[in-house]
């Protein structure tokens, strides 16, 4: 559903032919439009699969993805990534303009998990949440910060494979 207005709509005609109707599918993501404008909660989804997702390049991941322009601030984490050394140590990233720049070094303050890095690339987790299962390591302030800097939708594609 691409706005309000046409969301509506098929909602609309959903409803108006529901006696003929014995289940209705649409593709979307767990928080769909589509879904937050169906008026009673009668919304079931049972072939909703997360996204499995493994960053295998930390600057090309996290340099082309897309960044809220309103948000300025710089992170330094230490990576844990037990099967991609390339990928482990300390990275520095920098988002201004919607632009994250991503060099190796900083201090480190942020310990994470590649497992926690995929979740919040996709929106997937909060980074406290993470911490509760022991993916993430930061402070207070540092919680505020990085899910400032990874919000956005939660990912999700139509297609199944």
């Amino acid at each position: 559903v691409c706005n309000a207005t046409a969301g509506r709509r098929l909602v609309s005609l959903v409803a108006q032919t529901r006696s003929q109707l014995g289940a209705v599918s649409w593709p979307g993501g767990e928080r769909s439009l589509f879904d937050t404008l169906i008026p009673e909660r009668s919304a079931v989804f049972p072939r909703y699969l997360p996204w499995f997702l493994r960053i295998i390049d930390v600057k090309a991941a996290l340099g082309s993805r897309g960044w809220n322009k309103a948000v300025r601030a710089s992170l330094d984490i230490e990576l844990i990534d037990d099967d991609l050394a390339e990928n482990a140590g300390r990275w520095r990233l920098e988002l201004e303009n919607g632009e994250m720049k991503v060099t190796r070094g900083g201090d480190g303050d942020v310990r994470l998990h590649t497992r926690a890095l995929a979740s919040l690339y996709g929106s997937a987790r909060d980074s406290r949440h993470l911490e509760t299962l022991g993916l993430l390591d930061a402070t207070d302030d540092q919680h505020d910060l990085i899910d400032a800097i990874f919000c956005g939708p939660t990912a999700w594609m139509p297609d199944r494979f």
